[in-house]
C-alpha cells in the first residue's frame, strides 16, 4: 500500500496490517509532503491444485450465469446462420455465373479467416467504419456482436453443408418437377429442399455443437459465457486450474447429450442403411387370411 503524510516528520517506527497478509514494521524517516511505500507478503497458506468448494462455488456461477448466456448466444447464431448457410447454399449451386461467384466469396473468404479476427473485427472495426461512412457514432455490445459474428462464420459452414445436401439429390427430380410446370423456385421449395434437409440433419446437428464450443470466443469481447465466468473466478481466489475443470465439465454436460442425438437422428435418417421393416407410422405388414389366399393388413 501507500502511505502519504505532511503532519509527521523524522525517525518512526511503522507497523502496517492487512487481512491476508503477515504483519511488518518498518522504521521509516518520515519528511513533510513525502510518498512512502509499503511492501507486505501474503500469510503462509497451503493451496491445492483442485479445491472441491471452489469447484462447486465456480460450477454454480457458471451454470445460472454463464450457462445461459452461452444458450442464448448459440441458439440466436444457430437460428440466423441457418438462414445465412441456406442463401448461400442455394448460391453455390445456382446456374447464375455472378451469383455462384459472389456466393463463393463469401464462403471462402469467412472460412479463411478466424473467428476471433472476425469477432474483433465486428465489435471493434465495424462500429468505427460505419461511424466514419455516416458520420455518427455508433455502438455494438458484447452480445450482439457476437451474434453477428459467429452468426456469419456458421452460415459459411452450413453454406457448403447445404450444398452437398442438394448436390447429393438427383438432377433428374429437378428436371421431373420442370417438366410438370413448376418454376425452378418452386420445385427447390417443395421438391429439393425437403429431401436435402433430411440429409443434412445431423451435419446440422453437429454444426451447432461446434457453435456453443466456438461462443467461448467471445471471451475476447468480454461476454459473459462460461468461459468468462470460469476466468473471473479464477482471479477472484488465485486458482486457475478448478473454474476451468468446471467450466470444461459445463460444456461436457451440453454436449454429449446433443452428440448422442445428432448420432440417433444419423441412424434415424440414414439414406445408405435400408429401414427395417416395420419401421414407422404403419407398423409391421402380416399377411392375413385362411386356406383360400393371402392378403396383406396392417397391424
Amino acid at each position: 500500500g501507500r502511505f502519504w503524510t505532511d503532519k509527521y516528520s523524522g525517525e518512526h517506527n511503522v507497523r502496517v496490517s492487512k487481512e491476508g497478509s503477515v504483519d511488518s514494521t518498518e522504521k521509516v524517516n518520515f519528511t513533510p509532503g513525502g510518498n512512502y511505500t509499503f511492501l507486505l507478503t501474503r500469510e503462509d497458506k497451503q493451496y491445492s491444485i483442485f479445491n472441491s468448494g471452489l469447484f462447486v462455488y465456480a460450477l454454480g456461477k457458471e451454470v445460472t450465469l454463464g450457462l445461459v448466456a452461452t444458450l442464448k448466444l448459440s441458439i440466436l447464431a444457430f437460428t440466423v446462420g441457418i438462414i445465412i448457410g441456406l442463401i448461400m447454399g442455394i448460391g453455390r449451386v445456382s446456374s447464375n455465373r455472378i451469383v455462384r461467384f459472389c456466393a463463393s466469396i463469401y464462403v471462402e473468404g469467412v472460412r479463411g479467416l478466424p473467428l476471433v479476427l472476425q469477432i474483433l473485427f465486428v465489435y471493434y472495426g465495424m462500429p468505427y467504419f460505419v461511424s466514419q461512412m455516416l458520420g455518427m457514432p455508433i455502438i455494438i455490445n458484447e452480445f450482439y456482436a457476437a451474434t453477428i459474428a459467429l452468426s456469419m462464420n456458421s452460415g459459411a459452414y452450413m453454406a457448403e453443408i447445404f450444398k452437398a445436401g442438394i448436390e447429393a439429390i438427383h438432377k433428374g427430380q429437378m428436371e421431373a418437377a420442370r417438366s410438370v410446370g413448376m418454376s425452378y423456385w418452386q420445385a427447390m421449395r417443395f421438391i429439393i429442399l425437403p429431401q436435402a434437409f433430411k440429409i443434412v440433419l445431423p451435419a446440422l446437428g453437429n454444426e451447432f455443437i461446434a457453435l456453443i464450443k466456438d461462443s467461448s470466443i467471445a471471451l475476447v469481447i468480454s461476454y459473459q459465457e462460461v468461459t468468462y465466468w470460469a476466468k473471473s473466478v479464477g482471479y477472484e481466489y488465485y486458482n486457475a486450474f478448478t473454474p476451468l475443470v468446471a467450466a470444461g465439465c459445463v460444456y461436457l454436460i451440453i454436449t454429449i447429450p446433443l452428440g448422442k442425438l445428432v448420432q440417433y437422428i444419423e441412424k434415424r435418417y440414414s439414406v445408405s442403411s435400408p429401414r427395417k421393416e416395420g419401421a414407422g407410422w404403419l407398423g409391421k405388414r402380416r399377411k392375413v387370411g385362411g386356406m383360400g389366399g393371402e392378403k396383406e393388413g396392417t397391424a
